[in-house]
């Protein structure tokens, strides 16, 4: 999964932009590598601190649903990530209109809980439906693909 990120902190662009991030749980909890994030919020303030919005939840029941019981949260807080030491990725798409999507990149180093050095690692061409631009499937203006030789037909028939 992926956890969110709100970024105070002075970017180059993209300030009021929520981000995604999948490295964070190694920088919040060392050793644990996991798979991702648990899709929780963290915030980085405007002075390099990273805070994680925590909860205490609540089991709810759901009758005629499986799982039979959802988690509501009943109370919220944030707390400072005092050990942050490392670099995470935070990126975002931007919508340019008919022309398709921006992939917006930063990795932010972060030494003894603050940031130390921010680094835009944006790409300026286009992604497609499925994936960052430089991959596979990176949407090209049609004057830019390449063209195919037109088939010729066998004017062989066969009997």
């Amino acid at each position: 999964m992926f956890d969110y990120v709100r970024c105070r902190y002075p970017l180059p662009h993209h300030q009021d932009a929520l981000f995604q991030t999948k490295n964070l749980l190694s920088l919040v909890d060392p050793g644990d590598e996991g798979f991702g994030g648990l899709m929780e919020n963290y915030e980085i303030t405007e002075d390099g601190r990273l805070r994680r919005q925590r909860h205490k939840y609540k089991a709810v029941k759901t009758p005629r649903q499986f799982p039979s019981f959802h988690l509501k949260s009943i109370k919220s807080w944030w707390t400072t990530v005092s050990n942050a030491h490392g670099d995470i990725l935070i990126y975002t798409s931007d919508d340019t209109g008919k022309r398709g999507r921006r992939w917006i990149e930063f990795r932010i180093r972060f030494t003894n809980g603050r940031v130390q050095d921010v680094d835009d690692r944006s790409r300026a061409s286009l992604i497609g439906p499925q994936g960052p631009a430089g991959s596979r499937l990176t949407r090209t203006k049609p004057a830019d693909r390449p063209r195919r030789a037109p088939r010729r037909r066998s004017r062989h028939v066969q009997r």
